[in-house]
């Protein structure tokens, strides 16, 4: 932070060539192209150099590591430009650090390899970021990391087997299910897995009725953030589950934005 500001000491507004001195080598051949193309974004920037200093040095860090995967020919587009401008106003806009990591990822881990950057979904992905809630963000992380593997094996292990009359491969179990198994797994008192790992349990009222209380907050926050990612796109109702719930999924496009998700 401290390359920032200092130079917001010598104006409002910092420009890119600045910043770029500091954080591009002399020897990068396109450094002069990456000072071109930055000039019409550096308003942007200055306005997130100014409210978010930390924002806008750890920015210009990532692009320093990811600037090889950006192509002279891409430097000079007015795409690039609008992409720039599009992901500072993001980064100013959305709350919360979590939230914009996931924008940076997108930026960086998306669209800059995508092939196809005008059909790259980029202000789709930044929307979703800033309407989420921090906590339903971060519970998106857990279901990354607990639950997503689970239902890649069984969506995999169904392309093998034998699929409906029009072709189409059986689909597998819903992301409700696998949660509802996690949960009894690890707070269900009539659970065999629960009996083996508290063996004071059946004589432990105070136990039974503690896990009981976590098994109760787990499900209602899940059906609390369904509910949010629904409404984003990022989970779809597939039926009901075995007590009348909704029975919810990711769509195409929730299983993308996990990519860009710590776990």
């Amino acid at each position: 932070m401290k390359y920032v500001k200092s130079i917001l000491q010598h104006g409002v507004i910092p420009t890119f060539d600045s910043l770029i001195d500091v954080f591009i080598p002399d020897t990068d051949p396109n450094k002069p192209y990456y000072k071109i193309a930055w000039n019409a974004t550096k308003g942007a920037f200055g306005f997130l150099a100014e409210y978010m200093p930390e924002e806008a040095e750890d920015f210009m860090q990532q692009f320093g590591v990811n600037r090889k995967k950006i192509t002279k020919e891409l430097f000079a587009s007015r795409e690039f430009e609008q992409s720039l401008i599009i992901t500072f106003d993001a980064l100013i806009r959305t709350r919360g650090e979590y939230k914009r990591k996931i924008i940076k990822r997108a930026f960086f881990k998306g669209y800059i390899p995508s092939k196809e950057k005008k059909l790259f979904e980029l202000e789709r992905l930044y929307i979703t970021s800033q309407n989420i809630s921090i906590d339903a963000a971060e519970y998106l992380g857990f279901l990354k990391k607990e639950i997503l593997p689970l239902y890649v094996a069984e969506l995999e292990q169904k392309q093998h087997q034998p699929k409906y009359r029009d072709g189409r491969p059986l689909s597998p179990n819903t992301i409700s299910y696998f949660v509802a198994n996690w949960i009894n797994k690890q707070f269900d008192i009539s659970d065999e897995n629960i009996k083996e790992i508290y063996s004071e349990l059946d004589n432990d009222e105070t136990l039974q009725k503690g896990l009981s209380k976590k098994k109760l907050y787990y499900e209602d926050k899940f059906e609390e953030h369904s509910s949010e990612y629904t409404s984003l796109g990022i989970f779809k109702t597939t039926g009901t589950t075995f007590n009348g719930k909704p029975a919810y999924t990711f769509t195409e496009f929730g299983l993308r934005y996990l990519n860009y998700l710590e776990a």
